[in-house]
């Protein structure tokens, strides 16, 4: 018969499991039902605080989107100083890309990314704010929160003016 190689010999000449020294002293009646619960369950909390932390970290830093190719979502007449924001979808951006853009008196054309900065919704053009349907934050046309529980104001995209056409980018702000 082959020995196996994850066994090491022991002193005694017979063969002793690496792992003999970590589980002596651990028998079947040494690990009582209550003990067997008690370590399942701080298990179980254990992935779930893990979990529940890495979504955290996803809240708080976003990924970057700055890389993001330049792609045509209009030209300069479309947008003028007054009008409401027009909501573009991008392509790059896959189904749920896109880019609400204005054209503000004294800032010129701004794009805002299309998701509410609170969880991701997209949100809309209400009147004269942006309104989130998801838990009711509101932004006013210059993307700052003007009423909460959104954490910050919207996120601004990229947007270059040439030639008489607009394009937008990826996330700068």
């Amino acid at each position: 018969m082959a020995k196996d190689p994850t066994v090491a010999p022991s002193s005694g000449g017979e063969e002793k499991h690496p792992l003999a020294d970590w589980l002596e002293g651990w028998t079947p009646q040494e690990v009582t039902r209550r003990k067997f619960m008690s370590i399942s369950m701080w298990t179980i909390g254990g992935l779930i605080a893990l979990a529940y932390g890495g979504l955290g970290l996803k809240f708080l830093w976003p990924p970057s989107q700055t890389n993001v190719p330049l792609e045509e979502v209009g030209t300069s007449d479309e947008f003028k100083v007054g009008d409401p924001p027009v909501l573009k979808v991008t392509q790059n951006q896959g189904s749920e890309g896109g880019a609400w853009i204005v054209r503000l008196e004294k800032e010129g054309l701004v794009a805002y990314d299309m998701h509410c900065t609170h969880l991701e919704c997209p949100y809309t053009w209400v009147g004269n704010q942006f309104a989130c349907p998801c838990h009711g934050s509101t932004f006013d046309i210059y993307g700052n929160v003007t009423h909460p529980p959104a954490p910050r104001p919207l996120r601004r995209r990229l947007v270059v003016e040439k030639d008489g056409k607009v394009y937008v980018g990826g996330i700068i702000s």
